[in-house]
Parts: C-alpha cells; structure tokens; sequence
C-alpha cells in the first residue's frame, strides 16, 4: 500500500460520499489510510461504515461534532500516520492514476513540500462538461499565483506530513481555506504540480462556492491573510495582492449587475463599500440603484417593442 493518509471532510454528503471513497479504493496505488471525518446531520455515517466494514477498517469513520471544513481537515491530519497526506471533498472524485503519479513526483523532487494536480468540472457524471482541463495550473507557482488564482485546491493536493509540522488549516474561516493553507506551505517549500487532469470536481447547488457571498468571504480571508503574513512576505507585496483581490471583487460585483444577478446584490454591495469602498467608488455600479428583477424584465421587455 501507498505510504499516504487521505483525507474525506463529509458534511450530509451521503449522496456523493461513497463515490468519493471509491475512487480512492480504485487507485492503482491504494493508500494505507483512508480517514473520513464525519459531522453530518443526515446518515453520511452509515453509508461510510458499510466502507469501513468492507475495507476491514482502511476506510476510517471518524464522527464529529459540528465543524468547519478546516477543522474536519485538521482533525484528519491528527489522526494521520502516514508520510504523505492528501486530501479530498466529499463530493470530489479521483482519477485512478492521481495518487501514483503525485507520490512519483514527491519522491523525485525532495525540496517540493505538495504537489497539485489539474482538474476537470462534472456535474452530475464525470464526462457531462466533457472533461475540459481547468486551464488555471502553473508548476512551481509563486505565492502572488497561488493567492490570486486560487489553482492549488484542497481535492488536488498532497503533502509531505514531515513539512507541515505544526501547521494546519486555519478553522476561522471556511472560505478559501485551502488557498491559505496553500501559501502557508508555499512558504516551506514549493508546489509542484502535475497538470494532468486527475481530478474530478463537481458542482452543484447545495456546495458553499454556489453561493455569491462566498466570493465576498472568500476574498475577505485572502486579504486578511496577506495582512497578517506582511512581515514574512513584504508588506508592498501584500498591499499589491490586496489592491488586485479587492478589484477581482468589485469586478464580481459588477458582473453580477450587467447579469441582472440580483439576488443579495444590494446587501452584498454594502458588504463590499465596507471592505473597499474606494475601489468600490471608482467602479460604475457604484452609485446605480438596484431595483427589483421584474422591473429590469418589464424594461427588457417594453425597449424590446
């Protein structure tokens, strides 16, 4: 068996989290430790003990109290005991090949602290958006790279155990936890990434980043870690990095506007005014009402005639 801990945060994901577990269970190179943390409200956990009884314990149910995906992480990462740890979203699925080509690339290049591989969007079955490479991958991303296009993700990765040390997610936040995570170990050694399509990404509309204000966390963490690592990374560095975060926001805001994504749009704008309200003020949505969706219809509708 591989010498890997994996990793399944699980939150009422009965529905996909046994898919999850098999793929792990079909890699070429299975690992020894298969680690699912458990704090569902549904029965996750029966579907994941039939796994553990069948796999004679290599599927590991771990219950939970109610958690964050950072701390269902970081308890995983506790009970790990293998060299090499990799993580996995319950609602996630691997190429069989992912863990065998990751490790090769670990073993060959000693300094790398992770490794990241590319990805593909399903919805609902694995060739439904055609398996289009993410185009978002860079080997050897620079930290300003791994902050701003977020390329490194959770269900990608797998790190050297022995690197981390202390270090785990931050369990503050949910919302771009694992871009943190990832310039938290940019800052130990490099990524290395393996651009092969080895992972399965689904969406769907019950997941955290369905939901727009999501972008608004996500990139109120990213900031906030920048500011608080300004003396470790350059405190000009960390004002540029804010400086781009804050437009990609402003930027998200408008898109939504012309796209008459209205909902939330007026409290998700007042959220922003007062997080960056100077980059807010020099965008054109700025000062523009916000009516209601029919009327943007009806006017639609009467310019159309």
């Amino acid at each position: 068996m591989a010498d890997v801990s994996v990793i399944i945060p699980s939150h009422n994901a009965r529905n996909f989290v046994g898919q999850a577990i098999e793929s792990v269970l079909a890699q070429t190179d299975v690992p020894r430790q298969i680690l699912v943390v458990d704090d569902s409200t549904d029965d996750s956990d029966e579907v994941i003990s039939v796994y553990e009884k069948q796999t004679q314990g290599l599927v590991q149910l771990i219950c939970s109290e109610p958690c964050n995906v950072s701390q269902a992480r970081n308890r995983g990462l506790d009970c790990a005991t293998s060299n090499y740890v990799a993580f996995l979203d319950a609602d996630d699925v691997w190429l069989e090949q992912k863990i065998a080509r990751q490790l090769a690339l670990l073993e060959a290049d000693n300094k790398a602290a992770g490794t990241f591989c590319g990805l593909f969007i399903f919805h609902d079955d694995l060739d439904d958006q055609g398996r289009k490479p993410w185009p978002v991958m860079q080997d050897r991303p620079n930290l300003e790279q791994i902050i701003m296009t977020q390329m490194v993700v959770a269900s990608a990765s797998m790190v050297r155990k022995q690197a981390l040390g202390a270090l785990r997610f931050d369990e503050r936040t949910g919302h771009a936890e694992d871009t943190i995570f990832a310039g938290e170990v940019a800052l130990i050694g490099p990524w290395r990434c393996d651009p092969e399509p080895l992972l399965a990404r689904r969406e769907h509309a019950t997941q955290v980043t369905a939901d727009p204000w999501h972008t608004v966390w996500n990139t109120q963490t990213r900031v906030q870690w920048c500011r608080s690592h300004a003396g470790r990374i350059g405190a000009q560095f960390a004002e540029d990095i804010e400086r781009q975060l804050w437009t990609k926001l402003v930027e998200f805001v408008e898109r939504r506007y012309w796209a008459r994504q209205l909902h939330d749009l007026r409290a998700i704008r007042s959220q922003v005014h007062k997080l960056c309200p100077q980059v807010l003020n020099e965008s054109l949505v700025a000062g523009r009402r916000i009516y209601p969706a029919w009327i943007y219809r009806l006017r639609d509708m009467l310019s159309g005639w």
